[in-house]
């Protein structure tokens, strides 16, 4: 037998796509929305790519609801086509004559699925109640004395477009591994027993986004009740919705703190059922922006209150003396729209969501549950607040303001914690959304826009910038019915508009909206001009690798075309000029001779800039061409966008000649650095500062190999630091540092140095540290993992769970053993650990799951060993 080491392996893999696959690229859109939407799921967005918009023409309001109301639904269709979306109405009548499918449910799952793939579709609405548009029912199974439903009413089977959801073709649809868990569209549902429940509705989602109650905007409700003994309070749980929270191992933001928040708490009087219909009654009516609660429910019975007492003499908010709300409540079956009872096959009136939501006061959308909502005893870990949260953070972290997107965003990011989690699949399919999909919920007093837009453009001009006070908005132009350029302004509000195509002469619709703004239209006249039009198109640079650094030098190339009807006479002066800090221009201007109309002239590096500075990654600089000819001045525009490093820590190590550091020692400091930016860091540099006098080094500045943009460099024992004779073993030394570059972020923190300890912090790797699955059939799921660490300065440790912040799965079994370590008498074991274990219903003593510390003293079988205080709980 030999032992052969290679230094490296390529590993080449064959593979095909699967069918799931393949019909998944039948959906895939590259296009600005998609790409803001992806943006705003992730948290490398540099790596996005930026799609410029092309002319389109197609729906992007999908409207299903009965031929025989269409009259009653144009109102809708009209506030959002006056917007600039492409709205159609389709009945559903239609869809079940023309399409294929097993059902009614499939076929509209269907007929959606082909406006999908050929139109730019974003938001469909189901106009009616199961009678008219039926339920799909998922199935969740909990297992082995958990809950089981085969009927949960999940309008996710009309919003997430992959696969089919039954893909075993049995009677059990969503099942775990047929569930497509990140949605396509943003659907809501609209139910209404008469015309005057949908002229309700419409009329609420009107005023609400178009005339509100400007001075209740920044408002907030919070209703909890008595949940379980213990006791378990619902105000715990809507607490971390107020400012944010990082509870249970996730981050989200919450509501101002600064808002006019009211609550409703069963908590504030120290017993259950302290409030009731007297008091919930004129907290509502109070018509605060957003609604908030937590607790029991059942189809019929929501916030203490039975069908029969939501009604518009009870709840007053009519959208003028107080606004509408938007209302979220984790009750179970608040939002049970097949109007199903906790038994299966019992069935009742309308769910109480479409009492709040038909009136003409009260809610003006409801996200809730159609089955049991699910909370936690003891504790705010509930499924259900996992969601609740992650909506509210759509809001205020993520900038997402349309009522189904905050949805959707909230699944979507409580997909890592579903893996083999059923009641995450079970909240996940029940949580659907009483309303229009569209609605764009306030989170600021609103204001009008400020727009400095010319109204006369000009053909063969495709350069404009657009100044506004809205950032992060939203622009469209529109001719006629076409979508020719859609497309974001910055954070200060500026739109750089770069058209794919030349615009034809006509009038074109240009539509704005931005969080927190009323939506802006204005038209503009696009002409061929009568005169020299002069302008620079085409600008190229000579950058090599489309990554702009400081200090580069680059030379600009443009075409110069005159778009006018008629021939330049005389010569002419191209400037360019900049207001950007970052932009030296080193060479600024160009003559030119006369340019017949409809001529141009390429010209090769006929400017020159260098990028100066520093300067957020991915920030932008705009060049602007000034062009001066026969009396004439005329401007084109064009962007670059900067590089930068941002750098950041990923881990250190200090390495004795043993395994320990000892007074006297001398120690080796290794550390990795990460760079997320899309710049480089060419030339980073370490400063040292031995600022602690039983610790000495014998340098203080040092230049580091470059750090590519998008990886992590390491370096293996940097310098070296001396221990003092008088350093006590059991304490612990520092050393300050700042890590930087030419351009980016400077980081800056201390390598600790841990005197006479065996330090394991799993920083460059597993330390030896091995881990082993003890019983067949469970699984192992040790892993070394940044989810958490304790660490100073660091970023890892070792995890017992799934990746990331998933939890832990109901087989795991496994343990972490360290490498033989020789103890001396006095020897102690100390570590810091995070631990979430379920408190035993009935005994109080008791957790149902946990972790041991075990030895093995010299070769010997493997006996517990307590903490100091031994354990707070025993394993059940």
């Amino acid at each position: 037998n030999e032992l052969v080491f290679y230094k490296s392996i390529v590993v080449e893999l064959d593979h095909e796509p699967g069918l799931r696959a393949m019909e998944a690229t039948k959906l895939l859109k590259n296009d600005a929305f998609t790409a803001r939407r992806l943006k705003q799921s992730v948290d490398n967005q540099s790596a996005v790519p930026t799609y410029r918009s092309v002319r389109t023409n197609g729906i992007e309001y999908l409207m299903i609801v009965d031929e025989a109301k269409f009259t009653n639904w144009q109102p809708l269709a009209d506030l959002y086509s006056n917007q600039g979306l492409q709205v159609q109405m389709t009945a559903v009548s239609d869809i079940e004559e023309s399409q294929n499918g097993s059902d009614l449910q499939e076929k509209i799952r269907n007929y959606i699925i082909s406006i999908y793939e050929t139109n730019p579709l974003r938001y469909v609405l189901l106009g009616g109640d199961t009678d008219l548009i039926p339920h799909r029912g998922f199935t969740v199974d909990m297992g082995s004395g958990g809950e089981r439903d085969y009927d949960i009413p999940a309008d996710m089977y009309y919003s997430s477009l992959d696969g089919n959801w039954n893909t075993d073709n049995d009677q059990y649809w969503g099942e775990e591994m047929e569930a497509d868990l990140a949605p396509e569209l943003a659907v809501g549902r609209i139910c209404y027993n008469n015309d005057i429940e949908i002229s309700n509705q419409i009329n609420k989602i009107f005023l609400y986004q178009l005339l509100p109650v400007e001075d209740q905007i920044t408002t907030a409700a919070f209703a909890g009740e008595w949940l379980w003994d213990g006791p378990t309070w619902g105000g715990d749980y809507m607490d971390e919705m107020i400012g944010g929270s990082s509870a249970h191992g996730y981050t989200t933001v919450g509501v101002p703190a600064d808002w006019d928040i009211t609550t409703l708490y069963d908590r504030t009087y120290g017993y259950s059922d302290a409030w009731g219909s007297s008091e919930i009654k004129p907290f509502l009516s109070e018509g605060a922006n957003l609604v908030n609660h937590l607790g029991h429910s059942n189809t019929t019975y929501c916030m203490r209150l039975s069908n029969n007492n939501v009604t518009e003499s009870g709840i007053t908010n009519n959208g003028q003396t107080e606004n509408y709300s938007i209302y979220f409540s984790q009750g179970c079956y608040a939002g049970s729209f097949d109007n199903r009872e906790t038994s299966a096959g019992s069935y009742t009136a309308d769910c109480i969501s479409e009492k709040y939501t038909s009136i003409a006061t009260s809610a003006a959308g409801m996200i809730s549950h159609s089955r049991y909502g699910w909370g936690m005893q003891g504790s705010t870990n509930g499924a259900s607040q996992y969601f609740h949260r992650e909506y509210i953070d759509a809001i205020f972290g993520e900038n997402i303001h349309e009522l189904g997107y905050t949805l959707v965003d909230s699944k979507i990011d409580n997909i890592p914690f579903i893996y083999d989690n059923p009641v995450m699949y079970w909240v996940s399919y029940e949580t659907n959304l009483f309303g229009c999909p569209v609605t764009r919920i306030w989170s600021d007093t609103p204001q009008n826009m400020t727009i400095n837009m010319s109204s006369d453009w000009v053909v063969g001009l495709n350069s404009y910038v657009i100044v506004s006070d809205a950032p992060n908005g939203t622009i469209r132009i529109k001719l006629g019915e076409d979508l020719v350029y859609e497309g974001v302004s910055d954070d200060t509000g500026v739109f750089f508009v770069e058209l794919e195509e030349n615009l034809v002469p006509g009038n074109y619709q240009i539509y704005i909206n931005a969080p927190n703004y009323y939506p802006y239209n204005q038209t503009v006249y696009v002409t061929a001009t009568n005169m020299p039009y002069i302008i620079c198109d085409q600008v190229t640079d000579s950058d090599e690798d489309g990554r702009i650094h400081t200090g580069d030098i680059l030379h600009i190339s443009t075409t110069i075309k005159n778009m006018g009807l008629v021939d330049q006479l005389d010569s002419g002066t191209i400037t360019l000029s900049s207001a950007s800090p970052n932009i030296e221009v080193m060479q600024g201007s160009y003559e030119f001779d006369s340019i017949s109309a409809g001529d141009s002239l390429i010209v090769d590096s006929a400017f020159q800039i260098r990028v100066i500075g520093s300067f957020a990654d991915n920030s932008q600089a705009t060049l602007v061409f000034t062009s001066d000819y026969d009396g004439y001045e005329t401007e084109s525009y064009h962007r670059i966008h900067l590089a930068a490093p941002v750098l950041s820590l990923s881990s250190y190590s200090v390495t004795g000649s043993e395994m320990y550091v000892l007074p006297g020692d001398t120690a080796s400091i290794s550390f990795a650095v990460k760079n997320t930016g899309s710049g480089d860091a060419l030339n980073p540099f370490l400063l040292v500062f031995a600022d602690d006098p039983l610790l000495s080094t014998d340098i203080f500045e040092l230049t580091l190999d470059p750090i590519i943009g998008g990886s992590t460099t390491t370096y293996y024992q940097v310098f070296d630091v001396h221990v003092s004779e008088n350093a006590e073993i059991g304490t612990s030394l520092s050393l300050s540092y700042i890590i930087s570059a030419e351009n980016g972020n400077a980081i800056d923190g201390r390598f600790q140095v841990s005197i006479g300890a065996i330090n394991y912090g799993f920083e460059p790797d597993s330390q030896e540290w091995v881990s082993e699955q003890l019983q067949p059939g469970f699984t192992n799921q040790w892993h070394r993992s940044s989810q958490r660490n304790h660490t100073p300065e660091g970023g890892w440790s070792m995890k017992f769970g799934g990746t990331g912040s998933a939890q832990y799965t109901s087989t795991g079994y496994g343990a972490l053993v360290s490498p033989e370590l020789a103890v001396n008498p006095g020897s102690a074991l100390k570590f810091w650990h995070w631990m979430d274990a379920e408190d035993h219903d009935d005994y109080q003593s008791q957790a149902w799951d946990g972790g041991l510390v075990e030895m093995s003293l010299n070769g010997g079988g493997w006996s517990s060993i307590e903490p100091v205080g031994g354990y707070p709980k025993t394993i059940y």
